[in-house]
């Protein structure tokens, strides 16, 4: 049987986490650090060993697992960097070791360090990543194991505390940030920029509350009819200058301010 001392010694060799947070890298240059399939493909040929994704509106976070993974976690913090073309805040770059990388996805997943603290939805974004990692083989069983447990302690959370008590998802918080500015939410004439996952969740919660008066705009003109078809709302393509006809506008896009300016 394998000692104490030399599991944790064995878990702090080969689990790595590489954080790049909104609290660190700011909001507005977040999207930079944002990685496609094809992107996370190539990672994983770099580092030979297994590479998890989580991806969201205020985090991108890469977990290694595999021999020599500190020397990977540097190794693939400079091809992140070359691979976009030095536009990256590397010395902000929060690396997490062994046992610390492993209670932080447990951190994540019960929701504490969300911006809207306790919201259910990194659970299946969670959910969402693992599946996809699967699906492209970056993945590896140790990895795999590690994301079951963190959404199990996720749902154990919410549970037996109160983190998620009320309204906590950032969705809702933004619905009522609206309803507390205007002061009929049926009366104005509300924009959602982006038909990705925050657009159609916001799409989707504005339905279920009853609003009629939603415009979805997006690049592609279809991917915006065709989740303004499900609510009975209108797409459009993106045309920022259309921005003044609407009273609420809704941004589920990267880098809004650069693309007004």
């Amino acid at each position: 049987m394998i000692s104490k001392n030399r599991f944790i010694n064995e878990i702090n060799e080969k689990f790595f986490c590489i954080n790049f947070h909104v609290q660190n890298v700011g909001m507005d240059t977040l999207h930079y650090y944002y990685l496609d399939e094809s992107e996370l493909r190539r990672i994983q040929d770099v580092i030979r060993s297994g590479v998890f994704l989580l991806q969201t509106c205020n985090r991108v976070e890469l977990y290694i697992h595999g021999d020599k993974a500190r020397d990977k976690a540097k190794i693939l913090l400079k091809y992140i960097g070359d691979l976009h073309h030095g536009k990256l805040k590397l010395n902000d770059t929060v690396i997490r070791e062994g046992i610390e990388a492993i209670k932080h996805l447990f951190y994540v997943a019960s929701g504490v360090d969300s911006i809207a603290v306790g919201e259910y939805e990194i659970l299946n974004q969670i959910k969402c990543a693992i599946a996809s990692a699967k699906k492209i083989g970056t993945t590896d069983r140790y990895l795999e194991k590690l994301v079951d447990r963190s959404l199990k302690v996720g749902r154990v959370a919410r549970t037996k505390t109160n983190i998620s008590k009320g309204k906590v998802g950032i969705y809702s918080l933004a619905l009522e940030k609206i309803k507390e500015v205007v002061e009929n939410i049926n009366s104005v004439e509300i924009l959602i920029l982006g038909a990705g996952e925050i657009g159609s969740k916001m799409s989707e919660l504005l339905y279920k509350e009853g609003v009629k008066n939603v415009t979805i705009m997006n690049r592609t003109e279809s991917k915006a009819v065709e989740l303004a078809q499900k609510y009975g709302y209108k797409g459009i393509k993106l045309d920022l200058s259309k921005i003044k006809d609407y009273d609420v506008a809704i941004s589920a896009i990267s880098g809004i301010r650069e693309k007004l300016n």
